[in-house]
């Protein structure tokens, strides 16, 4: 677990940076079938969340939600704003929070399953 506990912050920035390529390239490759957009976001987001509790497991849950959402806001003005093809949606925002709200339930079930080590700092 002492691999985890170092790169736990370094992997969660790597998928922040991951998302943002990924939603402002202009032909993102094909989901699975049967995989929309919104279930995807709803996902990212929910592993993002995930990633930030392990990250920042000090952290309150509400500030990183918030972050979250943020991020997620922020990721569709990016999308707007570069203007490569991709459309800024407000639907892409609920899907995001959906997400967070999914991992705001998943958390305390990882907390309670994992050692205390595995946690904190």
């Amino acid at each position: 677990m002492r691999i985890w506990r170092v790169a736990r912050r370094p992997i969660f920035w790597l998928a922040l940076v991951f998302t943002l390529v990924m939603a402002n390239i202009p032909s993102p490759p094909p989901a699975p079938a049967g995989v929309n957009d919104k279930w995807q976001h709803g996902l990212a987001f929910a592993l993002l969340c995930l990633l930030a509790f392990a990250a920042y497991p000090r952290g309150r849950w509400w500030q990183i939600a918030l972050a979250m959402l943020g991020y997620g806001v922020l990721i569709e003005i990016s999308q707007w704003a570069f203007g490569a093809g991709r459309q800024p949606e407000f639907w892409d925002v609920v899907a995001d929070s959906v997400g967070i709200g999914l991992a705001l339930c998943i958390q305390p079930v990882l907390r309670h399953l994992l050692p205390p080590a595995s946690i904190d700092n």
